[in-house]
């Protein structure tokens, strides 16, 4: 259409969306549109009222950012400040057919033309307004092709176990010159916060004084800034510092990239966060044992406290069903004992083994180097070629190398919960276990059993808890099952 008389006022629109990876350079920036776009005023004699620029800004209906510049566009259309608007290309205007129209009825109540690609377009008039909704129909079924590609990227990245998206904290990503991902390689300086943070809040230490001491010791956080509870807390329930990999929020299977964190310390880490008992507001199953870690045998329902009837003592009972309702003592007596019972034994260290740690290995391997030569060292005594004295020199420089890298070796391989409380007889356990306050005991008990099960105990005599309550030992390699006791169920 032919340009109307009397001065034009432009108001000149840039926006660019953000693009990563591969894409980086993809489109031009928001500088080169307003030059092309201040070209076009110069060749038609147009004066620049104002510039409006969204940098980083998404103009589809899956932005996840709000567009302030072209608000204010649109509020300077309806005031009149200019009597036409260029854009570089339609798009860059709008990718959603909902913004197109709202536009273009502010342009046609305000007698405002637009420009794209060069070309003038008036909204009162039909064929223009024919041309504009055929090219924004265009650009919000290419924003919908974008995103199309993006979830078959991130869904078959998923399938694949490949990473996406920003890279993790702990993480560095190698790319080949045409920005083909080679490798996820693991930063060392930021895995190692990660594995001592993991180990303190594994002994159930709080979050804010972890995030207090990161902070003076000027350790920046996942995003540059400072340490709070919550990233503490974020970062270690992530499962990909477990080597897992996640898919809208569920796990979808073992990712690429190598874990930073044993899944036995991670599943630890999880059990300490999750449980209810460290929540900040007063609550009743702080201050016992299994309110909320045991179950009902019947129906699943958790196992809470309340005063038994007579006011006499406490009991645990099932809520809100009422299968059974038990004397609260007994039964916390019967579960430590077995548990500290448990973790005495000479096989508690591989009973709760976790996944392979890295250190391990190497342990193993001195231990049995040492063995084969304490083992030498006798076969040579009893040969004649060595002497008492040189196997008891060799026995005092080689033993505690042993008991040492044993000590090491149960504290890699060990659930630390359950590694710190590992000792040779019951006497020692129960002294650590009681230590303990019960947060750290609830969160042990998440560690080493699967389930907790207590069935009505029946009418008539006043049976053990060895009879109605059962348990099943949480067994690390296989991650939920495990050993049965208590009653056969």
């Amino acid at each position: 259409m032919d340009t109307p008389s009397g001065q034009l006022r432009a108001l000149l629109y840039a926006r660019k969306s953000s693009y990563r990876g591969k894409k980086a350079s993809v489109g031009r920036s928001v500088a080169e549109q307003l030059e092309e776009e201040r070209r076009w005023c110069a060749d038609n004699g147009a004066v620049e009222v104002d510039t409006y620029i969204d940098d980083d800004r998404s103009a589809s209906r899956y932005a996840t950012k709000e567009r302030e510049e072209f608000e204010r566009l649109v509020g300077d259309i309806q005031a009149r400040r200019g009597n036409i608007v260029l854009a570089w290309e339609s798009s860059r205007l709008q990718r959603d057919l909902d913004v197109y129209v709202r536009l273009r009825k502010a342009c046609m109540e305000n007698d405002v033309l637009w420009c794209y690609g060069g070309r003038i377009y008036d909204m009162n008039d039909r064929d223009d307004r024919r041309m504009t909704a055929y090219d924004a129909i265009r650009d919000e079924d290419a924003a919908e092709e974008i995103s199309a590609r993006v979830k078959r990227a991130m869904r078959a990245n998923a399938r694949d176990g490949r990473p996406h998206g920003v890279p993790l904290y702990g993480y560095r990503r190698v790319y080949d010159d045409r920005r083909k991902l080679i490798s996820v390689e693991i930063v060392e300086s930021e895995a190692k916060v990660i594995r001592e943070v993991a180990r303190r809040v594994a002994e159930s230490q709080n979050l804010i004084p972890i995030a207090e001491e990161l902070n003076a010791r000027g350790i920046p956080s996942p995003g540059g800034s400072r340490w709070i509870a919550r990233t503490v807390r974020r970062l270690l329930l992530n499962p990909a510092y477990a080597g897992i990999r996640v898919h809208n929020g569920a796990e979808v299977g073992p990712a690429t990239w190598q874990p930073i964190l044993e899944e036995g310390v991670y599943e630890t880490c999880r059990a300490v966060l999750l449980d209810p008992s460290r929540r900040t507001n007063r609550d009743v199953s702080i201050k016992h044992l299994l309110s909320g870690v045991g179950r009902c045998q019947i129906c699943g329902a958790p196992a809470r406290v309340t005063n038994h009837q007579s006011g006499a003592y406490k009991v645990y009972w099932c809520y809100p069903r009422g299968h059974f309702m038990v004397k609260k003592e007994p039964i916390e007596d019967y579960i430590e004992t077995t548990l500290v019972t448990r973790l005495a034994r000479p096989d508690a260290a591989e009973f709760f083994a976790v996944k392979e740690h890295p250190e391990a290995a190497r342990e193993r391997v001195n231990v049995a180097r040492w063995e084969n030569d304490l083992a030498e060292g006798e076969r040579l005594v009893e040969a004649g070629e060595m002497t008492m004295t040189r196997l008891a020199n060799l026995e005092k420089r080689l033993i505690p190398k042993m008991e040492a890298a044993r000590a090491r070796l149960r504290q890699v391989t060990t659930n630390p919960l359950l590694a710190q409380l590992i000792r040779p007889t019951v006497e020692e356990v129960w002294e650590q276990w009681s230590g303990l306050q019960i947060v750290q005991r609830r969160a042990v008990l998440r560690a080493a059993f699967t389930e907790i099960l207590i069935a009505p105990p029946g009418r008539g005599r006043v049976r053990p808890p060895e009879e109605f309550v059962s348990y099943l030992w949480r067994d690390p390699a296989a991650g939920s099952s495990g050993v049965e006791g208590g009653p056969g169920r």
